[in-house]
């Protein structure tokens, strides 16, 4: 169905442009005309595509082997078409230009779709090239050498990835720059780093549990806005992400005032909505703390 539609809209698009040029009537087209309309628009639609349109050049300047072979072999069955036309052969003329239309038109598509695959490419590769990660302090051995590990495998990978881009092998490309994604994102969650806080889960008054839960807080607004500088969102995630953080941000406000009142216990409350809130916030950029 979807290749119906797309078959239709270029149709009329080639309809369009064909009636602003009399020099597709040539003579053979206006004597088709007098014995089958419907074969000579098709005809004309047919040569335009052929002759007139880029979609030749973006073929040969895309490399696509399937798109070229789609249209040469266009270009042959058209050829087939003016013998079959020259002898009155309307049958056999409309079959074979129905394939030379359906053959142009998935070459197009083909191409269409090579562009959307380098496009989301290009978009995913400034987004992980974005995603700056921070210095890291105090690892252990054990970490030092994980470190060095990851670090290594986001290399090789990206240089993988650009190999496969300029391949034009773009969807493999893309997909290992998730993968570099996800590696950074997770060295974010295991590894310290300089605004890193270790915490202590005891506590013996309830002031302490709120200085724990503020600092905690205030780790993951920090989290947020420090992606957030270094990232760009759609129009509609990055509301909604405001959202999460507008509300984060609210919460602790109003805890700093409850624990100016000495209500620790209702501030410690409303500070764990907040970190929901920022977590929340976290996730739909694609971070997993």
């Amino acid at each position: 169905m979807h290749s119906l539609k797309y078959l239709f809209v270029l149709l009329l698009y080639c309809n369009t442009l064909i009636a602003k040029d009399e020099a597709m009537h040539d003579i053979q087209v206006n004597d088709l005309e007098t014995e089958n309309k419907q074969l000579s628009q098709k005809f004309r639609m047919a040569s335009y595509l052929l002759t007139h349109t880029p979609l030749k050049d973006r073929i040969k300047s895309s490399e696509n082997k399937d798109a070229t072979q789609l249209f040469k072999l266009a270009q042959s069955n058209f050829i087939l078409v003016r013998k079959k036309i020259n002898e009155k052969n309307w049958l056999e003329a409309n079959a074979i230009i129905d394939s030379v239309l359906r053959d142009l038109t998935s070459a197009s598509q083909l191409l269409n779709k090579g562009n959307m695959s380098r496009n989301k490419y290009k978009e995913n590769f400034k987004r992980v090239e974005s995603f700056v990660l921070p210095d890291w302090s105090d690892l252990s051995a054990d970490e030092q050498t994980y470190l060095d590990k990851k670090t290594k495998e986001i290399s090789g990978l990206m240089n993988n990835s650009k190999n496969l881009a300029d391949d034009k092998k773009y969807a493999r490309a893309s997909h290992l720059l998730d993968e570099v994604y996800g590696i950074k994102t997770q060295l974010l969650k295991v590894l310290r780093h300089e605004s890193t806080i270790v915490y202590d889960q005891l506590f013996d008054t309830p002031e302490e549990e709120f200085d724990y839960m503020l600092k905690r807080s205030q780790h993951y607004l920090g989290l947020v806005e420090s992606v957030l500088k270094d990232h760009s969102f759609n129009p509609q995630t990055r509301k909604l992400i405001d959202t999460y953080v507008q509300q984060g941000k609210l919460g602790i406000s109003k805890a700093r005032e409850l624990e100016k009142d000495k209500q620790h216990e209702q501030a410690i409350v409303i500070l764990d909505k907040s970190i929901k809130n920022l977590s929340s916030s976290l996730k739909i950029m694609g971070i997993k703390l």
